[in-house]
């Protein structure tokens, strides 16, 4: 996270989309969804080619269960993370 805006890195084998830092809250969660699948559609448009996401979550704030829970209980960002999934 570089002054509290979307970094997309690289380092030599791994890409990265990091958003900023926040305690899982549902607007932070949807925004960083939000942000992430805009990237991945203007990627897909330009390299007609829809690149595979792995979701990695700083773990040190809550543990990966709790993380979908938060997720599967609210249908917005369930729907995000479907078409994440997807690649939609």
């Amino acid at each position: 996270m570089e002054d509290n805006k979307v970094v997309i890195g690289s380092d030599d084998y791994d890409s990265r989309i990091r958003t900023k830092v926040h305690n899982l809250e549902r607007e932070n969660l949807v925004e960083d969804f939000e942000q992430i699948l805009a990237i991945k559609n203007q990627l897909k448009k330009k390299t007609g080619v829809c690149l595979p996401t792995k979701i990695k979550f700083d773990y040190s704030i809550t543990r990966p269960n709790k993380i979908m829970k938060i997720i599967e209980s609210d249908s917005e960002l369930l729907e995000l993370w479907k078409k994440l999934e997807e690649g939609k």
